[in-house]
């Protein structure tokens, strides 16, 4: 099956492959992405769906279980609408997004899961960027390495120069966008903070 699902990425007319040249004619009309993204999931530790399931909540792992296997257009659905609400509220509006793609994908065991890409409206050139940091690392390997005339040494400091800089905004711009927070911690309400 992983084999077939490869395979078929280069059929031309398959789903995977109008997915996947759709992607590519995204990226060739409106530029790079910012991010690729993969959204996965435990459905057997999801409370709120184990409470769609058909029966009684359970806590039971092997009841939970079967009721994955058994109700797979419920997990399906769930993990649609929540990964759908996410992108609106987070890709779309706090990140706000110039253009968004994703795609479904499932494992071997029938497991749901999405890759995609975005690209943020204040990306400031990534792709260009990671170049010039790229063009400025190989010019500071030259000069150690190779006898440079002065005449073409303006041009390589120049290189590395510019090399230093776009690293600096990379390094910047990625800063504001990754974090991690576990939303279950519990925080110190407001009313016990001291101000003084």
């Amino acid at each position: 099956m992983k084999r077939m699902t490869a395979y078929s990425s280069n059929i031309t007319g398959s789903d995977s492959y109008k997915r996947r040249t759709e992607l590519e004619a995204t990226f060739e009309q409106k530029g790079c992405a910012t991010v690729f993204f993969t959204f996965s999931y435990a459905d057997n530790h999801w409370h709120d769906l184990h409470r769609l399931m058909p029966g009684q909540f359970t806590l039971d792992k092997n009841k939970r279980y079967q009721n994955v296997l058994n109700n797979p257009h419920l997990v399906d659905w769930y993990f649609t609408f929540r990964l759908n609400e996410f992108l609106k509220v987070v890709f779309d509006g706090i990140l706000d997004c110039e253009w968004r793609w994703h795609r479904y994908e499932w494992q071997s065991r029938s497991t749901i899961h999405a890759h995609g890409a975005a690209k943020f409206k204040n990306d400031p050139g990534l792709r260009d960027l990671t170049t010039k940091v790229y063009q400025g690392r190989m010019a500071e390997k030259q000069i150690l390495t190779d006898d440079i005339s002065p005449a073409s040494k303006n041009g390589v400091n120049e290189l590395i120069y510019i090399g230093k800089k776009s690293e600096k905004i990379l390094i910047d711009y990625t800063n504001t966008l990754l974090t991690a927070m576990n939303p279950r911690t519990n925080l110190i309400a407001v009313k016990d903070i001291n101000v003084d």
